[in-house]
């Protein structure tokens, strides 16, 4: 049988305080009660076990199905805003953390409001042709001086013009969300940093050209797959992809000679291909013993 791996943290005030005594339901996607649970003094449940597919589904591009199982879960907590996140893709062989934010109620406020977050499948799961364009150093209206890691990275969650809200992320955390909801965590080690630079890199080289900001716009990326690369703010984040963050979040793509972070497009290569990385050909290429630099140079020639 395979299993994969939950833990829920909940938390209060923009993160900083751990929030006990939060219930905590995991529901299956028929809507069944699986677990039933307290957070503790950390503001974290136990990990729980949950059944899923087999890992190698999640390793086959021609597979058709749905390569692990979705689980829902409801945070409820006395004088706090309920939360619900659905569509919660569980691994085979993975763990993964998922945070809550827990919003008090107002005081004009007679019942709790509930917040809903749909998760969803991965980008490279999807259909639909990436559009993604961009500038290298000297050919965008504006650049900064140097490479910075922004802190925080402001994302919009739409397509650039449109009217959605903006949220500020610290920056390995945007990217551990990113590379969460784009690929799935189960893949080689060498495919998954390969993966991960090109998101760094591709964040680092919006900030760089101020792509979004010498258009006079307030945030520095979107989460639009059409325009950038895909986030889902309040989506569970999977180990395998937090640890080799936490190790390369400052590590970035360049050309030889240049500082300018490389614009790193990237598709899946199957629905959606592009003059960048394949997303499943890192797959590929890591099973033949390549490493991530040498991934990253077979699509990024230059």
């Amino acid at each position: 049988m395979a299993i994969g791996y939950l833990t829920m943290q909940a938390r209060t005030a923009h993160d900083a305080v751990p929030l006990e005594g939060v219930q905590i339901t995991v529901l299956d996607d028929e809507g069944n009660r699986v677990y039933e649970m307290l957070t503790d003094a950390n503001g974290e449940t136990r990990r729980v076990p949950l059944e899923t597919v087999d890992k190698r589904f999640s390793l086959n591009q021609d597979f058709t199905g749905t390569p692990y199982v979705n689980y829902n879960v409801l945070a409820q907590a006395d004088g706090f805003n309920s939360i619900y996140v659905s569509d919660i893709p569980v691994y085979d062989g993975e763990a993964a953390v998922l945070p809550l934010t827990l919003v008090p109620m107002q005081a004009r406020q007679r019942s709790a409001v509930q917040t809903e977050i749909t998760v969803g499948s991965p980008a490279v799961s999807m259909t639909g042709e990436r559009s993604q364009t961009g500038a290298e150093e000297g050919t965008a209206p504006q650049v900064l001086r140097q490479v910075v890691i922004p802190n925080p990275i402001t994302v919009h969650l739409g397509t650039p013009a449109s009217s959605a809200s903006n949220v500020q992320v610290a920056f390995p955390d945007y990217v551990k969300n990113v590379a969460s909801s784009e690929i799935y965590p189960t893949w080689p080690d060498a495919s998954l940093r390969a993966n991960i630079y090109a998101i760094i890199t591709f964040a680092l080289n919006r900030v760089y050209t101020e792509w979004y900001r010498s258009k006079g716009y307030n945030f520095d990326i979107t989460n639009s797959t059409a325009y950038d690369q895909y986030f889902v703010y309040g989506r569970p984040i999977y180990e395998s992809i937090s640890r080799i963050v936490d190790e390369i979040f400052n590590e970035y793509v360049r050309r030889a000679g240049q500082d300018a972070p490389y614009f790193t497009s990237f598709c899946n290569g199957t629905t959606s291909t592009c003059q960048g990385l394949s997303q499943w050909g890192t797959v590929t290429l890591a099973n033949q013993g390549r490493t991530p630099l040498n991934i990253l140079r077979a699509y990024y020639p230059n």
